[in-house]
């Protein structure tokens, strides 16, 4: 009996730690790590990148990038980057889905939407002036969980 009065305390012991690692183990799964919500591809979309841009004075040119959700099903984790070379120097850059985007380094920026309805458009658009001469082309790129990734550029001509 003096057995099993010893087994059912070193139990008794370890119960709290039991349930310390069962209760991280339910907070980890239900937080998904991170505490964000991951969307589930309902199925495939379609998505297009639009680039333009308007010379607004020697040397200086407004860009606008138009992203749209063709397809019949909601982009997840629609990832959009836009990168131009060291002979632009970007101005001001606006904001996309009430969300500024994040820089990357000083020739280029990105932005997530998480769940990108289908039919929806978004746009950012981004001042930038030239300083050095030189002709360079100027690419954006979309990827998502749940499309095909696709491309836009412009050709920037500074004098």
């Amino acid at each position: 009996m003096n057995g099993a009065r010893s087994s059912c305390r070193a139990l008794f012991r370890s119960v709290p730690a039991l349930l310390l690692v069962s209760l991280l183990a339910v907070l980890a799964f239900a937080c998904d790590g991170d505490g964000d919500d991951v969307p589930t591809p309902e199925g495939p979309t379609t998505l297009s990148l639009e680039k333009t841009m308007v010379e607004t004075g020697e040397g200086e040119f407004r860009f606008t990038l138009t992203l749209t959700n063709e397809g019949e099903n909601a982009a997840v984790n629609a990832t959009t980057s836009d990168n131009w070379q060291e002979g632009l120097r970007v101005e001001s850059i606006g904001s996309v889905e009430d969300q500024q985007p994040k820089a990357i380094g000083d020739t280029g920026f990105e932005f997530i939407l998480k769940e990108f309805a289908d039919g929806k458009s978004v746009a950012v658009v981004y001042t930038a002036r030239c300083i050095q001469t030189g002709e360079w082309e100027n690419r954006a790129a979309t990827t998502s969980a749940n499309s095909e990734p696709v491309e836009a550029a412009v050709t920037v001509v500074c004098p």
